[in-house]
């Protein structure tokens, strides 16, 4: 789950068919986990990323370098390098990088409704007992 301050525009979501570079830099296994995946992407100017309210995560984006338009809901918002957007699930509307390589971080994540159904976690890595 993202925690994030109010409920205002907190943007994009990813897909492998948006034009530019994309890498997933980590995936959520088969069982569960409360993270989605972290990935990184390159963009060229005027590259758009659909966000789609039908994948059911929330996202944190952060603009590594370039900057970036996100309309989401209806609501438009401009992000420069530095800048963390966060988009609630349930979001629908657009990413479009706004300068020549424009490059993002992103992290995806279940909301705290689904989230808390997931059953309690139990190490997997426990000490090894002492030989005898």
């Amino acid at each position: 789950m993202i925690v994030a301050p109010g409920t205002g525009p907190a943007l994009v979501r990813s897909t492998g068919s948006a034009p530019g570079r994309w890498q997933c830099l980590a995936r959520r296994g088969m069982l569960f986990s409360e993270c989605e995946s972290v990935e990184h992407w390159d963009l060229p100017l005027g590259a758009v990323i659909p966000v789609e309210a039908a994948h059911g995560v929330e996202e944190a984006v952060v603009v590594l370098t370039g900057a970036l338009t996100a309309t989401i809901d209806g609501a438009t918002v401009h992000a420069s390098a530095g800048t963390c957007l966060f988009i609630p699930a349930g979001s629908d509307g657009i990413l479009c990088a706004g300068t020549d390589r424009t490059r993002l971080l992103s992290v995806r994540c279940l909301p705290a409704q689904i989230a808390a159904r997931l059953p309690v976690r139990i190490p997997e890595l426990r000490p090894a007992a002492a030989p005898t």
